[in-house]
């Protein structure tokens, strides 16, 4: 992303601020004094956050015998990682609440596919052989964000932007070039400004600004490969389509060859069982 590509989103477009729970939760695990009643406590200052976090420590995932009732509790269960997962999934998706649904723009389909391509994300970073400078959980992050450019563009153009989607089906033509001939940027470059606004690492930000490519931009750097990848099986899942051997021939992700094609299914069989159990 050229700096004048950055600079004609920021002037153009409305982008979100970092959510204001994500702050104060990271500030907290910043304190090495830090108790998990502190952040138990922080969490139940927002009641959307604290029902999901209960629903998810108390989903068939994690197998307890005895439902979790407390904040405290669940936040033992589940550790801190996963409490930032959650933190961050529903501060993003509340910040778009006002934004309807439409038979062009399902909202409640973006933000599963967007959850659901953070978790495969996460497991290929498990398996992939190869070096990555961030944290699993951070790919989690990148799939949260990578289709954020999309809700900002409907966000800020509305109808306009709906009427962008519906020539891309109808010509069949990829959405982000549509974007660019419509706004002279896409939504994987408005993410990638996001990404630079809320101080995320530079490998996330490079995951979501090139998660369509170009190839070049792709191969070199794991985060965005797997972004890539994760992206693609997210989209075949919800369609119900997994071709894993079809997936590990496509040329932009040569650089995960050292996933074996038994545990590309067992990812793909991983993301089929999680899209089930996705609320939003």
């Amino acid at each position: 992303m050229t700096a004048t590509t950055q600079d004609l989103i920021i002037s153009r477009l409305r982008t979100p601020s970092i959510p204001a729970m994500v702050v104060r939760l990271n500030a907290l695990l910043d304190d090495p004094d830090v108790c998990i009643e502190e952040i138990a406590r922080a969490i139940r200052d927002d009641p959307s956050i604290s029902a999901m976090v209960l629903r998810t420590v108390n989903s068939a995932r994690y197998g307890l015998r005895e439902p979790v009732r407390n904040i405290e509790r669940a936040a033992m269960v589940l550790g801190i990682r996963e409490i930032q997962k959650i933190v961050l999934q529903v501060a993003v998706v509340q910040q778009f609440d006002h934004l309807p649904s439409s038979p062009v723009f399902d909202m409640s389909e973006l933000w599963k596919h967007s959850i659901l391509t953070g978790l495969v994300a996460q497991d290929l970073a498990r398996v992939a052989r190869i070096p990555l400078p961030v944290a699993r959980e951070d790919l989690y992050t990148c799939g949260l964000l990578h289709d954020i450019g999309k809700v900002i563009l409907f966000d800020n153009f509305g109808e306009h932007y709906l009427e962008v989607m519906v020539e891309s089906r109808n010509t069949g033509r990829s959405l982000w070039q549509c974007e660019v001939d419509s706004y002279n940027f896409s939504h994987p470059a408005i993410g990638g400004v996001v990404a630079l606004q809320w101080a995320l690492p530079a490998e996330v930000e490079a995951a979501i600004a090139h998660h369509h490519g170009p190839t070049d931009r792709i191969a070199p750097v794991g985060v965005v490969a797997i972004t890539c990848l994760a992206d693609v099986i997210a989209n075949a899942v919800q369609a119900g389509e997994t071709p894993p051997g079809d997936l590990m021939k496509d040329r932009r992700f040569r650089s995960l060859a050292g996933i074996k094609p038994d545990q590309l299914e067992q990812v793909i069989e991983s993301a089929v069982e999680s899209l089930a159990g996705i609320d939003v």
